[in-house]
């Protein structure tokens, strides 16, 4: 862990979901790189503008397409 790094280009971020007790790994990029289908989101998404630059632990509501979602950031990892 890392709990200097936040949310923001170049990184890896790993959430739970709070109401599913779910985990998702997203790759944080660039707009124009973006890709849903493999979890490349940018700050432009719901899940990117909700994360953008918190840092570990931090939890957020996220608006996903069947509702409103408290997700917890568990970890940043550094990708560059």
């Amino acid at each position: 862990m890392a709990a200097n790094l936040k949310c923001i280009y170049g990184n890896t971020v790993k959430l739970l979901n709070l109401y599913t007790n779910e985990t998702n790994e997203y790759d944080l990029v660039h707009y124009q790189s973006e890709k849903l289908e493999q979890n490349k989101i940018s700050n432009y998404t719901s899940i990117g503008k909700a994360i953008w630059a918190k840092h570990e632990g931090t939890e957020v509501d996220v608006d996903f397409p069947n509702g409103a979602q408290r997700v917890r950031i568990l970890s940043i990892e550094n990708t560059k």
